[in-house]
């Protein structure tokens, strides 16, 4: 990844099996957990479940994450492109590489780019003509393409995708996790242990 500002991983990569979606990918440690789906031709839909500590990451926004993936996944990277300065950076999705496949934004007409879509955290920033942070809903995607992705900031629970296709196409899954289908999982095991409880 071209760049890097300082992102740290302290925990391993696992993969665990999820109801919701698909298998999540697990990576990082700490008490907050933020989620990142990268959907492309060649990658498919990749689903990460990101822990950090928002109180010594923050302020911290997508290229953060991104990043943690990136150091975190070697069958994944990312070029990431800073058009502003040191003291402003302005970074914006390039392209991802994926078990040595790369699929790079193509701006013509007609061309397959990555648009950005969030629920969940704040975006926008001071500088650049861009409003101050404004809240995003945590129930369904926002596109957020044109948006650097350092000025995502995340939170506890958001969720970022990076869909890359011809159109501004949503996610083709819902944002994890989906508060119903949790509270289904969390009552299914509840009444199992009841029930072997009883037996």
């Amino acid at each position: 990844m071209n760049q890097k500002h300082g992102a740290r991983l302290t925990g391993a990569l696992v993969v665990v099996s999820a109801n919701l979606n698909a298998a999540i990918i697990t990576i990082g440690s700490g008490p907050d957990v933020s989620y990142f789906t990268i959907e492309t031709p060649n990658v498919g839909v990749r689903q990460y479940a990101i822990s950090y500590d928002a109180a010594t990451d923050a302020p911290a926004g997508g290229t953060f994450l991104l990043n943690l993936i990136d150091a975190a996944d070697s069958e994944v990277s990312f070029v990431i492109n800073d058009f502003g300065t040191p003291e402003q950076p302005n970074e914006f999705f390039s392209s991802v590489t994926f078990n040595g496949v790369t699929e790079e934004n193509d701006f013509a007409p007609g061309g397959s780019t990555f648009s950005h879509w969030v629920t969940g955290g704040e975006a926008g920033a001071a500088g650049f003509g861009i409003p101050g942070p404004v809240p995003i809903s945590d129930t369904t995607w926002t596109l957020s393409a044109g948006l650097a992705v350092n000025f995502r900031l995340i939170e506890d629970g958001s969720n970022d995708a990076l869909v890359f296709s011809p159109a501004r196409n949503q996610p083709s899954v819902t944002p994890i996790p989906e508060p119903s289908g949790t509270a289904l999982v969390i009552l299914g095991i509840a009444l199992g242990c009841r029930r072997r409880h009883r037996s």
